[in-house]
C-alpha cells in the first residue's frame, strides 16, 4: 500500500528523498524505483546495516546512501525534495517517530518540498466485542471442569479494561466514527502533538451493548496529480497495525438513537517520550452524568 502510495503520487525525476527511519530501506528502494534521484535512509538501530546490505545487494549504493544514527545527530549533506517514512505506529502516535519527521523537515527539506504521508487522521467510535469478552472474561467460570470463577473479578480489572490493540470486526463497531484529529504533516509542530484535546459526539446505530470506543487512523498521500489513502479502518482489510481498543471495564447499555458525548485528550509521557497517555471522558445522558478513564501505552 506504501509503495502503491509513493508511486501513484511521485512520478517526477531527479528529486533528493529523505527516508526517515528506513528500517530494512524498502521504502528508500521503492523511493528510487518511483524516480528518485537520490536517497538518504537514516536509522538509529543496527537496522542501518541491513539496509545497507540490502542496498548493495540490489547495486544502488550509487543512489541510496543509508546514514546510521539519530536523526537529531547524522548530517545530511544537502537539502531534499521529499521526506518519507513509515513513521505511524499503534494508535498512529506511539512510538513518537512524528518527532523525527518534524525535526527532519525543519532541517533539510527544500521550500515547496513534501512530506508523505502528507496528512493523517485520527478517529473514534463506540464499538462491542463478546467474543472478546467470552473468552477473556467469561472463560474462567469454567476451565476443563474446574470453578475458576474467582479469577473473574481480575479480569474484568486486566483484561476487559485498557488500551489493547487488536482487531475490532466490522459488526462489532456500535456507531459511525468521529474524527477526534487532523495532523498536516508538512505543517505540524511538535508542540502541538505534545498534548491535544477534541470533543466528540457519535450516535449508536444498533441496539444491545457497547463495551467502549475504538481508534484507527487513515493517512494521505497527496501528489501533485494523484491522491492515495491508507486506511486502517475496522471497514477495511486489516493492516498490521490493527485497531486500538479502549475497553472501559464495563458493560453499558446500547440504543440505536443514543447519543454519547464525549472529550479525548491525548498527551505524550514526559519520562518515556515514545508512550502516550489517553483521557476519555463520556456521557450519555446529554453531560449530566459523565465518567472518566484514563490509559497509557
Amino acid at each position: 500500500q506504501e509503495s502503491r502510495g509513493l508511486g501513484d503520487v511521485y512520478k517526477r525525476q531527479d528529486k533528493v528523498v529523505l527516508d526517515v527511519g528506513c528500517g530494512t530501506g524498502i521504502l528508500s528502494l521503492f523511493a528510487e524505483k518511483a524516480g528518485a534521484k537520490r536517497v538518504y535512509g537514516i536509522d538509529a538501530s543496527d537496522m542501518a546495516d541491513l539496509a545497507n546490505a540490502v542496498v548493495i545487494a540490489n547495486k544502488l549504493e550509487k543512489k541510496i546512501i543509508i546514514l546510521k544514527g539519530k536523526v537529531e545527530e547524522v548530517t545530511v549533506p544537502e537539502k531534499v525534495d521529499v521526506i518519507i517514512s513509515e513513521r505511524m505506529g499503534v494508535f498512529l502516535l506511539y512510538e513518537g517517530m512524528l518527532n523525527s519527521v518534524i525535526f527532519a523537515r525543519d532541517k533539510w527539506l527544500k521550500p515547496g518540498g513534501k512530506v508523505f504521508p502528507s496528512e493523517a487522521r485520527m478517529h473514534i467510535s463506540a464499538f462491542a466485542d463478546k467474543d472478546y469478552f467470552r473468552q477473556h472474561v467469561m472463560y474462567w467460570s469454567n476451565v476443563s471442569d474446574v470453578d475458576m470463577s474467582a479469577i473473574i473479578p481480575h479480569a474484568w480489572k486486566t483484561l476487559f479494561f485498557g488500551m489493547i490493540p487488536g482487531v475490532v470486526k466490522p459488526d462489532s463497531v456500535m456507531s459511525p466514527h468521529f474524527t477526534f484529529k487532523t495532523i498536516d504533516c508538512n505543517k505540524i509542530t511538535v508542540e502541538e502533538l505534545q498534548k491535544f484535546s477534541s470533543d466528540f459526539e457519535i450516535t449508536l446505530n444498533k441496539t444491545g451493548e457497547w463495551h467502549g470506543f475504538v481508534s484507527w487512523f487513515d493517512v494521505t498521500f497527496n501528489g501533485s496529480n494523484n491522491t492515495v489513502v491508507l486506511s486502517t479502518s475496522p471497514q477495511v482489510e486489516v493492516t498490521h497495525w490493527e485497531h486500538t481498543r479502549f475497553f472501559l471495564g464495563k458493560i453499558l447499555p446500547a440504543k440505536e438513537g443514543d447519543k454519547i458525548f464525549g472529550t479525548i485528550t491525548v498527551q505524550f509521557s514526559p519520562k518515556a517520550k515514545r508512550n502516550v497517555f489517553v483521557t476519555l471522558e463520556y456521557s450519555t445522558d446529554q453531560g449530566k452524568t459523565k465518567s472518566s478513564a484514563t490509559f497509557d501505552y
